[in-house]
């Protein structure tokens, strides 16, 4: 009887524990990101052929915020 009783415990905690860890996870792998190639355009350099060297600054911020 104990080790059906404890058979019991251990099969209710793990039930437990599983559910919670899909109500935690379940809305980080269905999560929505925002288009981060909206705003991009293509381009390419023309006559750099002749310099030295070139300087390409990127500037990051968060774009949930919209905040660089």
């Amino acid at each position: 009887m104990a080790a059906a009783n404890k058979i019991k415990w251990v099969t209710g905690i793990t039930a437990a524990l599983v559910v919670v860890a899909a109500i935690v996870l379940y809305p980080k792998l269905v999560v929505t990101l925002p288009d981060e190639s909206a705003g991009a355009r293509a381009f390419t350099f023309k006559d750099v052929r002749g310099h030295r060297y070139t300087e390409i600054f990127l500037i990051g911020g968060s774009a949930i915020t919209k905040d660089l």
